[in-house]
Order: C-alpha cells, then structure tokens, then sequence
C-alpha cells in the first residue's frame, strides 16, 4: 500500500487525543496522527480552517484504511472537509499531511462534528413519576451514551 496510506503502530501508539477543536502546526511534507473515540454512531465532518495544501486520511481501530480527502491550496476558509459515518465507542485515526510543495508549515485549527444523534435514546422511558410534598419525583434508567441529562420544567 502507498506510503500516505499506511499508518504504522507507532503511528497509533503516538497519536494525540483529538478534541472538538485542536490546533495545528505541521511542517511542509510531514503529517501528524490524531486519534478520536467516536461517542454517538453518527456522521461526523472533520475539517480544516488553514489554506495550506493539506490531505486528511482516516484509518480505523486496527490501523486499515477507511478514508481520505485532499484540498489544494485556495482561498477557502477551511483547507478540507471529510465526512464519514463512525461507530459508538470505537477509535478512529486521522492522519493529517502538509503536501505543501512550498516549504511552509500548516498552521491553523482542526476540528471535528457529529452531524446527527442517530437514535441515541430510542429505548428512553420514564420509569416513575410520582407526586411528593415538595415536587415531582422522577426516575428513569441511565442512558449509556448520555454523560448528563437537562431537566425542563
């Protein structure tokens, strides 16, 4: 397989932690690896607001290629967009390129976002509401994927 498509395990292992936002500063003609776990199953767009020219490559759990994007240098406000549907709970890799043929660095801010909650909570249900002297009680079962829950009143 082509060179830009591989990712080596210590590629994996050196990733860094991909957040919603995370800034960027690749020299021309190196890549950085970026690892991010998937928290919904979801379409997701990952993106550049940098103009350098740029290749972003996303590999699966076990390293294999899943898919790529590559923008040339324009005028655009983001350098590329990469859209892929990912699964709850896995690791994804994205490696990013400068193939900058001019000797500069790719400096800027990548970021990433879930398009749409698929079915997040089909299986929700309130188990109890109940009356009490100083208000409503209610009660239902944790969510797995929720990490807090908004209650309106």
């Amino acid at each position: 397989m082509d060179a830009e498509f591989s990712l080596s395990s210590q590629d994996m292992s050196e990733a860094v932690s991909l957040k919603q936002e995370t800034k960027l500063s690749v020299p021309s003609g190196d890549y950085r690896v970026y690892s991010y776990k998937a928290v919904y199953d979801s379409d997701y767009c990952l993106y550049t607001n940098t103009t350098r020219a740029a290749m972003a490559t996303i590999y699966d759990e076990n390293g294999d290629f899943y898919s790529c994007s590559y923008k040339d240098s324009d005028t655009s406000a983001w350098n590329f967009k990469l859209y892929a549907e990912l699964e709850a709970g896995k690791t994804y890799y994205f490696k990013i390129q400068n193939v900058s043929t001019f000797g500069n660095t790719l400096i800027g801010a990548m970021h990433i976002e879930c398009k749409e909650v698929k079915n997040l909570f089909e299986d929700f249900t309130i188990k109890c509401a109940r009356n009490k002297k100083d208000g409503v009680l209610i009660s239902w079962e944790m969510q797995a994927l929720a990490d807090g829950y908004v209650i309106y009143v």
